[in-house]
């Protein structure tokens, strides 16, 4: 009887300590994602370029870029392209989608890098995009290809860079004192 008891204490303890260690991954995660994920706010995005390129033709295309009164234009990078997904939480910035500037190896491609049921009206993208963006991001085997979002899907996926597709150029907005809240 007394072992009994002992062992519906310890049960009782342990349910507690796992209820209190997942609140706090839950917390941490929580406050990941607040603090740390890219933000398309944090970006000025270019208009679309209307032709398809290649990927050198497109990172051309930015560094040359003056749109706005700027020039400070580059191609971004696949953690900034990933903050334009909307609707489609597996690859949105954060999402269960593993290939960011971090990680650009295929071990960190899955199942939920390839998006959502297709669509042609822009919904997957924040800037009303469809087709295939490049990223300045390379994949980190083979140099002949570099990440990119095709919008249609929300689809993430590496593509030879001799192929054709949209590119959209972007520079970081700096702080100033006008825009802090």
């Amino acid at each position: 009887m007394n072992i009994e008891r002992k062992d519906k204490k310890n049960s009782a303890k342990d349910y507690c300590l796992s209820i209190v260690f997942l609140s706090l991954i839950i917390l941490f995660l929580l406050v990941f994602t607040l603090f740390f994920k890219e933000d398309a706010s944090k970006f000025q995005w270019s208009e679309k370029n209307l032709e398809k390129m290649n990927w050198e033709d497109a990172v051309n295309y930015c560094r040359n870029l003056n749109e706005g009164g700027y020039s400070d234009w580059k191609m971004p990078s696949i953690s900034e392209l990933r903050t334009l997904i909307q609707n489609c939480s597996d690859t949105e910035t954060g999402g269960w989608c593993g290939i960011t500037d971090e990680c650009l190896a295929k071990r960190c491609r899955d199942d939920s890098c390839s998006g959502c049921e297709a669509a042609t009206d822009g919904r997957y993208s924040k800037l009303g995009d469809t087709g295939f963006h490049w990223s300045a991001s390379s994949y980190t085997y083979g140099t002949h290809f570099a990440w990119g979002i095709d919008f249609q899907y929300g689809y993430i996926f590496s593509f030879l860079k001799r192929n054709r597709g949209y590119v959209r150029c972007v520079r970081k907005i700096e702080p100033t004192s006008q825009n802090i809240d």
